[in-house]
């Protein structure tokens, strides 16, 4: 009698339809397609996140790979390869430039990162997959880490669609 009340099964939760499928093609910071991995992150990034002027970078078209300089020494490279074995051949290749390593892991959801220090320069390295990017900063400005950091997460949020 006390559970007359109470239904045998709970009543059925809301339940939304599959997420969405991730874009077909990687975006800029504009929501438009990319024609170059330099536009996975923009001079307005740069200059938004670390207060410093930046220039759009000429780069050639290209999905695969891009030197990036938006500055003296405020650049970002990026290389998108077939394998998992290339990547980590990319990555450590690309690690060579930085002198001083401040701290490895610096930054979450990605296979491997750095924090690390060059001539006059701060830099974050990383690997996602089969993505491969370097971001440096000029000298070593007020909290670069956090800076690099921010910028990575920009552009690795515009790089899903590289499947990634």
């Amino acid at each position: 009698m006390l559970a007359a009340g109470c239904s045998a099964s709970p009543a059925p939760a809301d339940v939304a339809g599959p997420p969405a499928d991730a874009p077909v093609v990687p975006v800029g910071p504009d929501g438009q397609p990319i024609t170059t991995l330099c536009d996975l992150l923009s001079p307005q990034d740069i200059t938004e996140v670390t207060g410093l002027p930046a220039a759009k970078p000429d780069a050639a078209p290209s999905m695969t790979s891009a030197n990036c300089v938006y500055g003296t020494n405020l650049r970002l490279s990026v290389v998108a390869v077939d394998s998992i074995d290339a990547a980590n051949t990319s990555y450590w290749g690309a690690m060579k430039e930085f002198s001083t390593i401040i701290k490895q892991g610096p930054i979450g959801g990605v296979d491997e990162s750095v924090y690390a220090m060059g001539n006059d320069f701060s830099g974050l390295g990383l690997r996602r997959q089969k993505l491969v990017v370097t971001i440096v900063l000029p000298g070593l400005p007020d909290q670069a880490e956090i800076k690099l950091i921010q910028l990575a997460g920009r552009l690795l949020s515009r790089a899903h669609a590289l499947g990634t």
